[in-house]
């Protein structure tokens, strides 16, 4: 099975500088695959922290965005959509939000996304085709491992515990959602806030070690956001959406 960690959640100036840093900084970095989730649009506002982190990328580090991409926002709010109670009652804003992301995207040459906040809907699928094409994780897990028009979608287990506070009981959290929600797949993303590289080294030792002694069988393998992106859609497992 393919495992991948959601980290951040690096939406915010002081959450980059302070948190971000702090991780980043950690000296188990680069031992283990790691794509760090940010905001790129906050490189209008501590420029240096970007500069820093690109620079200082390990073999094993990548990038990608977070929290919709940029901005806080939930995505389906951008249409007009009467299914929900609080439905935009002016133009759809899609083509907008597109333009204004593209531009912080190509900067970076970010082209996936850790972190689409809210309901999924066709609407917000194509949306996030013209931005994110590599793939994007999202937390509406009423939806299945969905590939649209040719990108895949999967849904994120929303939190795992608090940094390092109790490995065991994160694990078993894990495993169980292997074993409900992902039953079936061989796929599975965990959101984790403000975890460390050497934290989610323990998780990982941690959560291998009592889901083989639950099933022996079954091998485990973390890998980074593109890498699993690429693999769902290779797997033959996901529902089509043309």
């Amino acid at each position: 099975m393919y495992l991948y960690y959601h980290i951040g959640d690096y939406d915010g100036a002081n959450w980059v500088l302070n948190y971000m840093w702090q991780a980043y900084e950690n000296p188990a970095r680069g031992s283990a695959p790691i794509t760090w989730a940010v905001n790129p649009g906050l490189s209008d506002r501590i420029p240096m922290a970007f500069d820093y982190f690109y620079s200082n990328l390990s073999p094993k580090d990548t990038i990608c965005a977070s929290d919709s991409g940029v901005g806080y926002m939930r995505p389906q709010y951008v249409f007009q959509d009467k299914s929900l109670a609080d439905s935009r009652t002016i133009a759809n804003g899609g083509a907008q939000y597109v333009s204004y992301t593209k531009k912080y995207f190509d900067r970076f040459d970010i082209d996936a996304v850790s972190f689409i906040i809210g309901y999924m809907s066709p609407q917000v699928y194509a949306m996030y085709n013209q931005i994110a094409p590599v793939g994007s994780f999202h937390y509406d897990r009423a939806k299945p491992i969905t590939i649209y028009k040719g990108v895949p979608y999967v849904p994120t287990k929303n939190g795992i515990g608090n940094p390092g506070e109790n490995y065991n009981t994160s694990a078993q959290g894990m495993y169980d959602y292997l074993k409900t929600t992902m039953k079936g797949y061989n796929f599975a993303a965990f959101r984790t806030i403000r975890w460390t590289p050497a934290q989610l080294n323990t998780l990982s030792e941690t959560f291998i070690n009592y889901a083989k002694s639950k099933d022996p069988s079954k091998n485990y393998k973390f890998v980074n956001a593109y890498n699993f992106m690429a693999l769902v859609k290779q797997s033959g497992q996901a529902t089509i959406m043309n």
